[in-house]
């Protein structure tokens, strides 16, 4: 597995750390989920999304020259950064905010929080990661789990209505994410520095939601409704500053294996904020749905104990 910066410091020093940037990505994730629902319909997402990365990217360049972050780099990092920002802050964050007008916010964290499973498949493309039984049946698992959580609505339109098309929207967004992550790992790999790589890839995906809000026609104008400009900045600041720079920290720190343990908390909380806000109803079905994503998660995540090796005898 790749390791960024941290990876010298000594496991005792890096501990605590780790454990700081895993309880900011679920604290921040698991919250900015709700705030979609009070953007959605209000503006077009890519608007919405311009306006956001535009702000955040403004906040992260911000950080870099404060810190003397390293910023310059060769066109070959480049590339890898604007596939960045279009897996992490662009098109996959379009999708899902198209995908959150027909699904409630809580159940798109748990499609979400697959991103794990398509990580372990990438990290096994990518770095040749062994791929193993218990892995194979964590996939397994997970995706039983969303057909538990998605399979009654999605039926009850005889899988063709709005319902269908968003769980494939926020599917293909979290692959989206997870391709992104992945080349996190390995451009700081490369040496290039965590708050340079987000700064940049936030540029990339809010350049590419100008170029489609261009292409549409459409307009640049936000809602100054007080709970959309609250959903707005709290997306900028705390679950797009804040988390993803803590995210990938952590991805640079722990490697993207042990990062994506965040997508096994995280949805618990977006869930509980879409039950008691958005008044989510839960069904037998559903709850077992949840525990056994988790589970997936869980058993695609955790590393194999190491066999032991007999000595031979003298």
């Amino acid at each position: 597995m790749p390791q960024g910066p941290g990876a010298g410091v000594a496991p005792a020093a890096a501990a605590p750390r780790t454990m700081l940037l895993f309880l900011v990505v679920v604290m921040t994730w698991g919250t900015g989920w709700l705030p979609i629902r009070y953007q959605v319909g209000e503006v077009a997402p890519e608007v919405t999304l311009f306006w956001r990365f535009l702000i955040a990217g403004a906040l992260l360049w911000g950080l870099v020259w404060w810190r003397g972050a390293h910023w310059r780099y060769p066109p070959a990092i480049h590339v890898r950064l604007v596939f960045m920002g279009l897996g992490m802050f662009g098109i996959n964050y379009l999708l899902m905010y198209n995908a959150a007008r027909h699904l409630p916010t809580g159940t798109l964290a748990v499609v979400f929080s697959t991103a794990s499973l398509y990580g372990f498949a990438l990290d096994a493309i990518l770095f040749s990661r062994h791929v193993g039984p218990r892995a194979i049946a964590g996939v397994i698992v997970g995706l039983a789990g969303l057909a538990l959580v998605f399979l009654p609505q999605i039926a009850a339109t005889h899988f063709a209505g709005p319902a269908m098309t968003s769980f494939l929207l926020a599917m293909v967004s979290t692959a989206l994410f997870a391709l992104g992550s992945s080349l996190a790992a390995a451009t700081q790999k490369h040496g290039v520095s965590v708050r340079g790589s987000t700064a940049w890839a936030a540029l990339y995906g809010c350049l590419a939601m100008g170029l489609i809000v261009l292409l549409r026609g459409d307009s640049f104008a936000i809602s100054w409704k007080a709970t959309y400009l609250a959903a707005l900045g709290w997306h900028v600041v705390v679950a797009t500053v804040i988390a993803f720079s803590a995210y990938v920290a952590l991805v640079g720190e722990a490697g993207i294996g042990r990062a994506a343990y965040t997508t096994v908390v995280f949805p618990v909380i977006a869930l509980a904020l879409s039950t008691l806000v958005e008044g989510l109803a839960w069904t037998p079905a559903m709850a077992l749905g949840v525990l056994l994503v988790g589970l997936g998660n869980v058993l695609v995540l955790r590393r194999p104990s190491p066999v032991k090796r007999i000595a031979p005898l003298s």
